[in-house]
Parts: C-alpha cells; sequence; structure tokens
C-alpha cells in the first residue's frame, strides 16, 4: 500500500501513531517545518515531524503548499493516495490531482455536520450525545466531498475536549485502517454528502470566551468542557478594587442526586457565580444549579486545585 500521510498536530500524530501500530506505516509524511519557540528561538519539531523521525519515515516539509518545487516533489514520488488528519491548510486543486485515488480526510464529526475548524468543541457546546469520524474524499470546498465511511460514539457527560479528540482519534485511525485497503482495491462504494444537513463550526478565541454564570447549568458546563483546553476559558474576580482574570480549567458534573440536592436546599436563592463550599468541596452557582470548580489558573501564574487558590483570596464570587 502506498500512502502519504498529512498532519501536524497532536491529534494528527495520535492517528498516525495509531496507523504504525497497525502496520500501516506511510511512504511519506507531508508537515510543516520546525518553527521557533521562546526567547532563545529554539527550533521545535511538530509531533507528527517527530514520530516520522522516530519511525524513518522520509518528511516533505509543506510551508508553502503552492511552490512548484513542493507540487514536483510529490509528483515524482508516485503515491498512490493522501491521508490527512488535522493539517492545517487548505490543500490546492492541482495538489489534489498528484494522487491517483486523491486526498482523503479524517474528519472529527458524523458530516455533513459540523464542517469546519472546531468540530469537537461544537459538538460538546451544542450538548450533543453521540458523534464520530468520518472518512471523505477532500474537493475544493470545505468538508464537503464525497463519504468513504463513518462510525459513531458516545459522548460522555465527563467527555471534555481532550478526552473527546482522544476517542476520536483511536476511532479515526480504527476507521482508515480497516476503509484504505478496500479503497484503494476499488471495493467501496462512495456516496455524497446531503448538503441539506450541512452545518459549519466558527474558530473560537480567548477574549471572547468570558464564562457567564447566569446561565444554566448545561449550557456553562457545555461551555467549559468544551474551550477550556483550546482556546480556554475565564471569569473574573475583584480583589484590591481590580478584576483579575481567572482561567477554569477544571470542573465537574454533580451526578450525587443527595448532594444536588442539598446544595439546592441551602443555596438556591444566591445569585450566580457565588461560591459555595459544602463536604470541603467548592461549588459555583448558576441559573438553576451549581458546578463544582477543580482546578483554576490565575492571571501570570500556574494551574493550581480551587481549593489552593480559594485560600490565598477568599473569593466570595466569580463574575
Amino acid at each position: 500500500m502506498n500512502f502519504s500521510f498529512w498532519g501536524n498536530s497532536n491529534f494528527s500524530a495520535l492517528i498516525l501513531s495509531a496507523l504504525i501500530a497497525n502496520k500501516l506505516v506511510p511512504n511519506l509524511i507531508i508537515t510543516f517545518s520546525p518553527k521557533e519557540f521562546g526567547r532563545k528561538k529554539i527550533l521545535k519539531s511538530n509531533p507528527v515531524e517527530e514520530l516520522a523521525k522516530q519511525h524513518k519515515i522520509e518528511i516533505v516539509y509543506a510551508d508553502n503548499l503552492n511552490d512548484q518545487s513542493f507540487y514536483n516533489t510529490l509528483k515524482s514520488k508516485k503515491i498512490d493516495v493522501g491521508v490527512v488528519a488535522s493539517f492545517g491548510k487548505i490543500i490546492p486543486k492541482n495538489i489534489l490531482k498528484v494522487f491517483p485515488f486523491g486526498i482523503i480526510n479524517i474528519h472529527p464529526s458524523l458530516l455533513p455536520k459540523y464542517r469546519g475548524p472546531t468540530p469537537i468543541q461544537s459538538t460538546i457546546l451544542n450538548n450533543e450525545t453521540t458523534t464520530g469520524a468520518t472518512i471523505f474524499i477532500i474537493d475544493e470546498l470545505m468538508d464537503h466531498g464525497p463519504i468513504i465511511g463513518q462510525i459513531s460514539t458516545p459522548i460522555d457527560v465527563n467527555d471534555d475536549f481532550n478526552s473527546l479528540k482522544q476517542k476520536l482519534g483511536l476511532l479515526g485511525a480504527k476507521l482508515i485502517t480497516n476503509l484504505l485497503p478496500d479503497y484503494l482495491n476499488h471495493k467501496i462504494a462512495i456516496k455524497p454528502q446531503e448538503e441539506e444537513l450541512a452545518t459549519y463550526t466558527k474558530k473560537f478565541y480567548f477574549e471572547n470566551c468570558h464564562i457567564d454564570w447566569s446561565q444554566p447549568t448545561s449550557t456553562v458546563y457545555n461551555f467549559i468542557r468544551a474551550l477550556s483546553s483550546e482556546p480556554g476559558v475565564f471569569s473574573h474576580f475583584e480583589k484590591n478594587a481590580r478584576n483579575i482574570i481567572l482561567k477554569i480549567l477544571k470542573i465537574n458534573w454533580i451526578s450525587d442526586l443527595e448532594l444536588h440536592k442539598e446544595l439546592h436546599q441551602k443555596y438556591n436563592m444566591l445569585s450566580p457565580g457565588h461560591i459555595i463550599i459544602e463536604n470541603k468541596c467548592f461549588f459555583v452557582k448558576t441559573l438553576d444549579g451549581f458546578i463544582e470548580i477543580i482546578t483554576v489558573q490565575p492571571d501570570g501564574k500556574k494551574p493550581m486545585p480551587f481549593a489552593s487558590f480559594y485560600n490565598g483570596n477568599k473569593i466570595t464570587k466569580l463574575m
């Protein structure tokens, strides 16, 4: 089997690692060049490049997809198909045509739902109970091409962006492992996406991810678990007449019905954002309930348990 793998992120590396473990080793890796990091501008490889070096797979850097030399290099390799997972750039039409079987993408949603840059976050935000991975052939439109195969998985109430990304990465790797040989042997009937069912996601930015504690509990909970890792979510607290940013990193859904009942009986009249201490745990009041708060990161400091933060600040409310 002759294929190239395209990717740059941790999600890409998760899928590549699973492919290699299943004896599907790419002939070629397409990724970005090492980037400079820190004050010393030390060059750092992305996780896909690291895996490629570890397994001695040839690398072609794709910093400029419109460069003629990049096109010529790919053409000379005579690769049958490209496999993309979280590549991060739109692939030009002339590059798509280099491969006899095209370039196929592993997308972490059940297309045509959740096309675009944030399918995992958007799935959680919308309180979906099921998601999945889709393998489709890339065309000139975003996440639009015909579907080769799909596989679904339930979303647990405790899943956040990181845990769901891990699940979908492994699911996508399993799917591509099963489908790629049959696809290259013309044994799969591909089908067009149902365009009328398409939905689109947007990119999220930290400055727009302020937590509104006056929203219903499920809305606040989904907002935090969807976005706390990328790009991050925050609240404010007041100290010395100043509003200080507090990143919220980890929360818990209150599954103990007795505890939930007790909190309602004691604290339901408090306004949203109030901090409650009960059974040595910390909770924040929402519009209609409570969320347990576990880990936070004060502005300019390292992540810490909320208990440690509270002991040093004794605040009563998040805004």
